[in-house]
């Protein structure tokens, strides 16, 4: 379902190590983003669980240069 999104948004940037400790704070990141473009619950879970499985496997499989290497969300 499309939402029209909020005016809160209009760019943010998390910077993150490659690190699955930090996979929290980035679900963290992306539902509250989710919340203020006004999805509903069941959406923001589907939203932050997509974006942590995403990046635990970039953690994972895409991150040639170790545990230092940064990434944005």
């Amino acid at each position: 379902m499309a939402k029209a999104v909020n005016n809160c948004v209009k760019r943010q940037e998390l910077k993150i190590c490659g690190h699955p400790k930090h996979l929290a704070e980035a679900r963290a990141f992306v539902a509250g983003i989710a919340k203020c473009c006004n999805f509903d619950e069941a959406e923001i879970f589907d939203i932050k669980l997509a974006a942590g499985e995403a990046l635990a496997n970039a953690i994972e499989h895409g991150s040639p240069r170790g545990l230092d290497r940064k990434s944005v969300v």
